[in-house]
């Protein structure tokens, strides 16, 4: 099992949240041996794009924005742990607020910004808009307190 994680990056990112969403990253390459990690600057992010280098040996597909900079690198194996034929999002909060200690698999309407999927739904065709979950235990922080109101408001 290997798991792609795509991060797309704006190139005109604030040096700061540049820097430290590497950091991130790097760290996610040294602790999760099972990931094959693609950075693509300023470009459509979709299917294509997964496509272009998603692999057999590719059994999920994961998307961390560049502002989502503070989370545990094994985040991807984590996740798949819990369910690994369901689409899971951490939940997003802003950076310094405290992460929620629930537990389970709380079904929602929404894409969150940062999520994982199984890899055949982008092999297929067709494929649906999958069942999100968000797993309430694993929390990530972004410094874009925007994306968190759009993730409460819908």
């Amino acid at each position: 099992m290997s798991i792609l994680v795509i991060i797309p990056t704006r190139r005109d990112l604030d040096a700061e949240l540049a820097y430290r969403s590497f950091l991130a990253e790097d760290a996610m390459r040294a602790k999760c041996g099972h990931v094959d990690i693609v950075r693509v600057f300023d470009r459509v992010c979709g299917r294509g794009l997964v496509l272009e280098h998603l692999g057999d040996q590719h059994s999920h597909v994961m998307w961390i924005p560049d502002d989502v900079v503070v989370y545990d690198p094994l985040l991807p194996g984590l996740l798949v742990q819990k369910d690994p034929a369901a689409s899971i999002a951490p939940q997003v909060k802003p950076q310094g607020v405290k992460g929620d200690s629930g537990a389970g698999l709380v079904e929602v309407n929404i894409m969150s910004a940062c999520y994982i999927v199984p890899a055949d739904e982008y092999r297929i065709a067709e494929c649906s808009q999958p069942k999100m979950y968000c797993d309430m235990s694993l929390t990530v922080w972004t410094h874009n307190s925007e994306l968190v109101e759009k993730v409460a408001e819908k």
